[in-house]
């Protein structure tokens, strides 16, 4: 189960709903049961157009450094020839899509573009995508905002 609460002076506090149904949810796990309780950050969401940009701009960034250690597409395509055919932006996207598949409630297989495609599906996206690049390809594509926790420190 989740919770929500607020840091306030110090604690944690939450409605009292929410309490409320906490203390239930412990009471019913019978004793000697193992429970793992979870505190995270709430952190903003970013909009749909945030993503795209960062989208954009990572594509831009990986098919710079593919071009600049010389890969064509026989690099994506794992074959022994060169192609001679370079790696743009909206290749690598599609190839990302392969690798890295979104999903919608239905199970169905969707893109960016798609209408069911919210900020949560393309977030999980990209940082899959950007793990894909920094494991297989070693291309780090760093967080857009690497401080955005400093406010939240504050």
């Amino acid at each position: 189960m989740e919770f929500y609460a607020t840091k306030v002076n110090g604690k944690l506090e939450m409605p009292a709903i929410q309490r409320h149904f906490r203390e239930k949810f412990i009471e019913s796990i019978p004793d000697g049961k193992e429970v793992v309780e979870t505190v995270k950050i709430v952190r903003k969401s970013k909009t749909k157009n945030q993503l795209g940009a960062h989208w954009g701009l990572a594509m831009r960034q990986a098919t710079t450094e593919l071009e600049d250690r010389g890969y064509d597409t026989s690099f994506l395509l794992n074959i022994d020839k060169p192609t001679g055919i370079g790696i743009d932006e909206k290749l690598l996207c599609e190839y990302m899509y392969n690798v890295c598949p979104m999903f919608n409630d239905s199970g169905k297989r969707i893109t960016l573009s798609h209408k069911d495609c919210d900020t949560k599906i393309a977030s999980k996206f990209f940082n899959d995508c950007r793990d894909f690049m920094a494991s297989q390809w070693a291309i780090v594509i760093a967080d857009p905002d690497p401080n955005w926790n400093k406010e939240l420190r504050k």
